[in-house]
């Protein structure tokens, strides 16, 4: 394989571009060689060198070449120096956390009421681990780096030698760059690798095991962080791979559900589009779930490849191993359903599939008890998927998601951390989707088939729901979001003073107002307003 090819397959995916740039070095050492070979009159100002372009710089000369060289050469050295000291600079952080964590031990909560119990202690020693293998990680992959780049640079220096006839790249340049980046001095990695067994080995999970920051992390039940090199990017990019052709597949497959919805239906005097409508308000509540899932996974690859901790950020159990592939093979797997199931409802009512069942009590004869059927198998498809037992999502973990929307509705009586105000904020942002409940409901819990009364009032109503539910329950739903944001506001500004909380609880309030104006019977208040109604009079 050539190196080319083979420093592409090494190279690591977020660090693209910091590396040596060996094919346009390697396209312009070609190019002053066939200047060489080819010399070109005197009175030629084409700007070519032996038939190639030499990107508009007919002066280039061997110099200049081996400038660029040397500039991206003390480019790389610059950012594995300013790498290393940041892998410092963390290690002193994480050994400050854990001298802290061994004092802490032996303070006893009588003494300080602010003490973290057994149970915090605990969490805090694995998240400290949990740091100390991402730590572990970034050594591994700046030793590569590293690695990549001094074999770049001599190879691209022995090709110099090689097409030019010289012993200047060899013999000179590459020893002087070598000593000036310091590309060949793994002694630093290996003192951070020394560092890191040391600070494994504080922890109370690991004490006194002699061994390095993976093995410590698998003792503590942690897992292993990714593996840098071909280990691990063959697998990610099959699953990128498989989730590009899924979302194609499924963006072509609503295209034809778009095109059956179309589509002139059978028996155009007993189809009725309100009927057809009805159990629409369950499909868009499991497609409200599913998008969330999507959203999840795109937001946690995001952060992977940004490098940003989401999990630490968020408050998570340092033993979760959940990854976005998990939520974007729930998500996957529900939209099949979802495109499946709702599709031969499609199907089914407007071209007379299936035989209709009890279609006298119904509104017409193409009334039927069976359609009820599809988006009851499709939500309790997503709520058996939801709720199924995982070796990576455990229950524990989906109770503390739901531990957390219970701090959120009792913010005030809870301290209001990172993860409890993002939890926050995603319920106020899918208090729209949360209207579609009572419609779903009361969908599931009427008459089937459906009997003309409730057709109608679909076709009043966009559901099948009473005035009382619209008047009091799909207010309340839609508001309890921006009531538990506006608590959590309350309880910030207690704990910290900052005016900044209250102009947040002035718009939370603002949007409470919204959903109470836009519910209430308008023109009753018109009406029943004095100076309307001395209005009216007179009209």
């Amino acid at each position: 394989m050539k190196f080319g090819k083979q420093l592409e397959e090494y190279e690591l995916p977020e660090w693209k571009g910091y590396y040596l740039p060996y094919k346009l070095l390697k396209r312009k050492l070609e190019d002053l060689s066939a200047r060489t070979d080819t010399p070109r009159s005197q009175g030629s100002h084409s700007g070519r060198v032996g038939g190639s372009a030499l990107e508009g710089e007919e002066a280039y000369t061997e110099a200049d070449w081996l400038r660029t060289v040397e500039e991206e050469a003390m480019r790389i050295g610059d950012f594995v120096d300013r790498g290393i000291h940041g892998l410092e600079q963390q290690l002193k952080d994480l050994e400050k956390m854990i001298e802290g964590l061994q004092s802490g031990r032996h303070i006893e909560e009588s003494i300080d009421e602010n003490a973290p119990t057994d149970e915090e202690a605990s969490f805090l020693e694995l998240r400290v681990l949990q740091a100390v293998g991402r730590v572990s990680e970034g050594v591994q992959r700046l030793r590569l780096f590293a690695e990549l780049n001094h074999a770049a640079l001599y190879k691209i220096l022995k090709k110099h030698d090689k097409q030019l006839v010289s012993k200047e790249g060899l013999s000179e340049a590459f020893p002087r760059l070598v000593k000036a980046t310091r590309l060949n001095e793994t002694g630093r990695f290996d003192a951070l690798d020394r560092d890191l067994k040391k600070l494994s080995s504080a922890s109370s999970k690991t004490e006194d095991i002699d061994a390095s920051p993976e093995v410590a992390r698998l003792i503590a039940g942690l897992g292993r962080t990714g593996v840098v090199g071909l280990t691990v990017q063959p697998a990610s990019h099959r699953s990128e791979l498989v989730l590009s052709f899924f979302l194609g597949s499924s963006v072509a497959l609503f295209l034809a559900i778009g095109v059956l919805l179309c589509l002139p239906e059978k028996s155009p005097k007993t189809f009725s589009e309100a009927y057809f409508l009805t159990p629409i308000p369950v499909f868009r509540v499991v497609f409200s779930f599913l998008l969330i899932l999507w959203c999840m996974g795109a937001v946690a690859k995001i952060c992977d490849q940004s490098d940003v901790n989401h999990m630490f950020i968020l408050n998570v159990d340092p033993r979760c191993r959940v990854t976005p592939e998990f939520f974007f093979a729930r998500a996957a797997t529900l939209t099949t359903l979802w495109i499946l199931i709702f599709g031969m409802y499609v199907v089914d009512y407007k071209w007379k599939i299936l035989p209709t069942v009890w279609a006298r009590e119904g509104y017409n004869k193409r009334a039927s008890f069976h359609f009820v059927l599809y988006p009851v198998l499709l939500l309790l498809l997503t709520i058996v998927g939801s709720l199924a037992p995982s070796t990576i999502c455990r229950q524990r973990y989906k109770l503390a998601v739901l531990r957390s929307v219970k701090r959120t509705a009792l913010a005030p009586l809870f301290a209001v951390d990172f993860a409890d105000n993002m939890v926050g904020d995603v319920m106020t942002s899918i208090a729209k989707p949360l209207e579609d409940v009572p419609a779903a409901v009361c969908y599931l819990l009427s008459h089937h088939p459906q009997e003309e009364e409730l057709v109608e009032r679909f076709v009043t109503s966009g559901d099948t729901c009473s005035d009382t539910t619209h008047r009091w329950v799909v207010p309340l739903l839609a508001g309890m979001p921006f009531f538990f944001r506006a608590g959590q506001c309350v309880r910030r500004y207690r704990d910290t003073k900052e005016c900044r909380h209250l102009w947040n609880l002035g718009k939370y309030l603002c949007s409470l107002l919204v959903v109470i104006v836009s519910r209430m019977d308008n023109t009753a208040m018109l009406v029943s307003a004095p100076w309307n109604r001395r209005f009216c009079t007179k009209a």
